[in-house]
């Protein structure tokens, strides 16, 4: 089995193969919009098959625009049938239990360059996988969370042999059309939640302990030195501002303070320790912060029903005024005027 990148910048491409065969399965039309962004359609084949997330990011834009498809990213995650990952997924798809499944798929989705840093949290009678926690607020990254998201649900049903309903989804997009959004709740089986901070899927915690009809003992006990072998040998680390990003994220969804004493400590590192590897890594943890807010305030004001005080409190702020602040330094205007473009654009997408 080939070892993963060791370019922290790489990810992988095996994704985008699931949409090129979902715009068109005949490979029709697809090499002149890739070609474009800079991909050879041929590098998707390769194992294992490994890019810049921005070259992801590009070369999947360029799909759905070229596509006009809003159900394209659906299409790729309800496909999502075959190994990408070579020996890592049929590792993973041997495990006893659904629960023991998906823990071995994210603790390796975390451990290799694949874009997508997903989590698992149980609470109690209740689950909650999250999918996918891009930064990037293109189009491209609601439909490749879309896709994330619709990928969990996916392979969950395959483990456990059954058409397993979710409680709850949440997606980071805004309101599609209502084609599209049809679609999605007839594959969720439940309606989903739009302009959501995190693409996110509940569940019930029983589901963990369902069997997985794939199980293979023999095949696993012959995958796992192998598997733990290729994840010591990878140097694929994450940059320490990834990793502080993501933690300001998680402190946003919990209502905590995001102070960099705070992020220092869910890093296990010092304060000292985590301002001096941010200066090397060219950026600082205000830099930082400011990305992750920015990002979120995209998200937010897409929300027609949202309010000035729920947007600060989910940023994060302890007033509007810093909110103020903020939004015109990042978009030049104001929050007042964010919002009442998001609710024009709900109140012109009804009478369309």
């Amino acid at each position: 089995m080939p070892a993963p990148s060791q370019r922290t910048d790489l990810v992988s491409l095996s994704p985008l193969a699931d949409f090129v065969a979902a715009f068109n399965p005949t490979g029709a039309g697809v090499d002149a919009l890739l070609g474009a962004r800079g991909m050879d359609r041929k590098r998707l084949s390769e194992p294992p098959a490994m890019g810049p997330s921005a070259l992801f990011l590009g070369c999947l834009e360029a799909l759905l625009e070229g596509a006009g498809n809003e159900g394209l990213a659906l299409a790729a995650g309800a496909g999502f049938a075959r190994a990408n990952y070579d020996a890592l997924a049929y590792y993973y798809a041997s495990h006893a239990t659904v629960g023991d499944a998906m823990r071995a798929a994210f603790s390796i989705a975390c451990t290799l360059p694949l874009l997508s840093r997903p989590t698992l949290d149980v609470q109690g009678s209740r689950a909650v996988a999250s999918c996918c926690n891009l930064v990037d607020t293109s189009r491209a990254a609601d439909a490749y969370a879309e896709y994330c998201v619709a990928t969990v649900v996916h392979n969950v049903r395959a483990l456990a042999g059954t058409a397993l309903v979710p409680t709850r989804v949440e997606l980071i997009g805004p309101t599609p059309s209502r084609a599209h959004a049809h679609a999605l709740e007839a594959f969720f089986g439940v309606t989903p939640r739009f302009s959501a901070p995190r693409a996110v899927v509940h569940f019930p915690a029983a589901w963990l302990a369902l069997p997985n009809v794939h199980a293979d003992p023999g095949l696993l006990r012959v995958l796992e030195r192998e598997v733990d072998a290729l994840l010591r040998r990878s140097d694929a680390r994450e940059p320490v501002r990834e990793r502080a990003s993501r933690a300001v994220a998680h402190r946003l969804d919990a209502g905590l303070p995001v102070s960099i004493e705070g992020v220092a400590s869910d890093l296990a590192v010092s304060t000292r320790s985590l301002q001096d590897t941010l200066r090397a890594e060219g950026c600082s943890f205000r830099d930082v912060r400011d990305v992750v807010r920015r990002a979120r305030a995209e998200r937010l004001f897409r929300d027609p029903t949202a309010t000035l005080e729920s947007i600060a409190a989910s940023l994060g702020f302890d007033d509007v005024s810093s909110l103020h602040r903020c939004c015109l330094r990042w978009f030049d205007q104001s929050p007042g005027r964010l919002l009442r473009a998001a609710r024009s654009a709900r109140k012109s997408a009804r009478t369309a």
